[in-house]
């Protein structure tokens, strides 16, 4: 059930990747890019009940509008013990989905723009940290010519629900960084 998971997060990966080829093709060719965008990061969460939540992610959005985005994503968690050791038992991955409104369009003189994300996600595949996690946050990209990443930068608050699990719930702010193609 594990390898499950991670086929279809290399699944949505390559064909995201694929996706982004092709935008970046069309761009070069001068006919108008297709309105996807794909980010990795990671990120990392506040300790709380002896939870620390550090995330790999890959997110792939489509603008629907100039300034509304919807998000398709995909994350692998693994919530660190005092020790600090990464073990199968303390991981999962999850996938999910969300909607982004960017705040302050930038304007060509100003370089970057200011995003508010909400996301809801829910693990697959077997973990001892089965959850359905509640985001919400600032981000903020920027722009650069330059082999067509973006910086991209995000704060925000995270609640994990694990009642499915009969554990406490997790709730803290979090850090992520990452670029996008």
């Amino acid at each position: 059930m594990e390898h499950r998971g991670m086929k279809r997060m290399l699944y949505l990966a390559a064909m995201a990747v694929w996706a982004s080829c092709c935008a970046c093709a069309q761009e070069a060719e001068g006919i108008k890019s297709i309105p996807l965008n794909l980010e990795a990061g990671f990120g990392a969460g506040t300790q709380k009940d002896g939870r620390m939540p550090f995330m790999a992610n890959l997110d792939l959005s489509y603008d629907i509008l100039r300034n509304v985005s919807i998000h398709a994503m995909s994350q692998v968690s693994y919530y660190m013990p005092k020790n600090g050791s990464t073990m199968k038992h303390n991981k999962e991955t999850s996938l999910g989905g969300g909607v982004a409104c960017v705040l302050f369009p930038s304007e060509k003189s100003i370089k970057g723009d200011f995003e508010a994300r909400a996301s809801v996600t829910t693990t697959v595949g077997s973990s001892d940290f089965k959850n359905t996690a509640y985001n919400i946050g600032l981000y903020w990209h920027g722009e650069t010519r330059k082999w067509n990443l973006t910086p991209v930068i995000g704060v925000g608050y995270t609640l994990r629900d694990f009642s499915k699990k009969g554990m406490d719930n997790y709730q803290g702010m979090f850090v992520s960084i990452g670029v996008r193609l």
